[in-house]
């Protein structure tokens, strides 16, 4: 009877501690929001507001790496990246693969991760593994699309 009444407790307090973790990301979602609001509203260089957005979700997400490519009318460029320059080359030119070209077409985000610790992910070169999963997001204005927003991780299905 005491083990009964235990599952049945320690079922109630699981319930309670996923009820307290989906309150805690609403809020840190919030909270992301207003930073978001608070940068638009401030007087600063556009360059500047960009690496400033770039540097909020790498905090408040915990995110490993974080890319913004823009193109400038000429060519694309890294707009803020906590990503070493040597991988710039393979991330400027992310919209040319074939795993992303749908996502840039249709205006939606794609996710990519590994099965097993041997593979890369597609877009991956020989010299690059450090990522194990990563979020894909066209960037439009005006429906225009401009560039994109690439998230890794180091963690496979680290974006479940």
């Amino acid at each position: 009877m005491i083990i009964i009444v235990l599952i049945v407790y320690n079922i109630h307090i699981q319930k309670k501690i996923e009820s307290f973790n989906n309150l805690n990301s609403k809020i840190n979602n919030l909270s992301v929001l207003q930073d978001f609001m608070r940068l638009a509203g401030e007087e600063d260089t556009v360059e500047n507001k960009i690496k400033r957005m770039n540097d909020i979700v790498i905090d408040k997400y915990d995110i490993k790496y974080s890319t913004i490519v823009i193109f400038n009318g000429a060519e694309y460029v890294v707009r803020a990246s906590n990503v070493e320059e040597k991988y710039h080359e393979t991330l400027i030119n992310l919209h040319n693969e074939e795993i992303f070209q749908d996502s840039v077409a249709t205006a939606t985000p794609k996710y990519v991760t590994i099965e097993n610790e041997n593979e890369r992910l597609p877009y991956q070169k020989s010299e690059m593994g450090r990522a194990k999963s990563a979020m894909f997001f066209p960037l439009y204005i005006d429906n225009i699309y401009i560039g994109y927003w690439i998230m890794e991780s180091g963690e496979m299905h680290a974006f479940d």
